[in-house]
């Protein structure tokens, strides 16, 4: 039974109505497993991600949690969901060490990244874990099991467990983040953004569409265009589009054997299939060859295990 259930209806109602509309997006899948690990006071943990949001749950200890602009303390038994293309560091406190969990996620499903509702809260923000929680003690449980190496810092379940804890472990966030005030929505997106991001989707299969033909196209400057998108969307034009291209490759490269990587390529708005490969193994962590022969279009292929983020 999923912990939702488990929740008042008080502190369901005070979720915003976009997460509750689309509560499949909301929740993320993992990506790379889950790592327990111990950060020593000496040696803080430094983290520059790109694509990925991330996940750290506070198991024992506290520390400085700083990220651009804004420092805070994630006490024990706190969580924190850091977006994408944020610098992160995390300093014990003087004389401690922290054991935290640590899971790299994903959407669990494509939509187009504004439909995505963890855009549209203001994150990094640390919630404290309920308590008293069995989430935390199966959690501990898992750490501190018979197979959890007594002087080895890290530890990866399998996928599976790390689906379900996780999708538990955010409902918990978003329930607890909101009802206690912590969690904030964000003002939606503005208009002109929502007119370049059309522009954008229309321009996909133009090889020489530019960033600086969509500001121009937009009614902004470059700057001012690539800060917006940031800021609303979460990536940059650029990655947008190519993000774009990709999923239009993958569609097309399932199900359609007898189509060249060049013709696929082409269609998606690549020069040439050297440029669609890049691309694609950058967002989708193979070739299109490879996932072309794990496609379920194809009689006895299992299907791609990977999906663009």
């Amino acid at each position: 039974m999923s912990i939702i259930q488990h929740m008042e209806e008080e502190k369901i109602r005070k979720m915003p109505q976009r997460f509750l509309d689309h509560w499949g997006q909301a929740l993320l899948a993992p990506h790379g497993g889950m790592t327990y690990a111990v950060v020593p006071a000496e040696f803080p943990y430094k983290w520059v991600h790109q694509e990925h949001y991330l996940f750290i749950m506070n198991l024992e200890g506290q520390g400085l949690l700083k990220y651009p602009r804004e420092l805070s303390w994630l006490r024990q038994g706190e969580m924190v969901l850091l977006p994408p293309h944020t610098p992160v560091s995390l300093k014990p406190d003087t004389g401690w060490s922290l054991t935290i969990l640590v899971i790299q996620c994903l959407q669990v499903q494509p939509p187009a990244l504004h439909a995505n509702p963890w855009n549209h809260i203001t994150l990094p923000v640390p919630v404290p874990h309920p308590a008293p929680s069995p989430l935390f003690h199966e959690l501990e449980g898992l750490r501190r099991g018979p197979d959890y190496p007594d002087r080895g810092r890290y530890r990866t379940p399998y996928r599976v467990i790390v689906h379900a804890l996780l999708q538990e472990l955010l409902a918990l966030y978003l329930l607890e983040g909101f009802a206690q005030g912590l969690l904030t929505e964000t003002s939606p997106i503005p208009a002109p953004f929502k007119r370049a991001n059309n522009l954008l989707r229309k321009g996909i299969k133009n090889p020489e569409f530019t960033v600086k033909q969509l500001a121009v196209e937009s009614g902004m400057s470059t700057n001012h265009l690539i800060a917006g998108f940031r800021q609303h969307y979460g990536q940059t034009p650029a990655q947008f589009l190519h993000q774009y291209r990709v999923r239009l490759a993958a569609h097309l490269l399932t199900g359609n054997p007898d189509v060249t990587l060049e013709h696929i390529a082409h269609r998606c708005g690549y020069r040439d299939r050297s440029s669609l490969h890049r691309q694609f193994r950058k967002r989708m962590g193979q070739s299109p060859g490879e996932y072309r022969k794990k496609s379920p279009g194809l009689p006895g292929q299992r299907p791609a295990i990977h999906q663009a983020p």
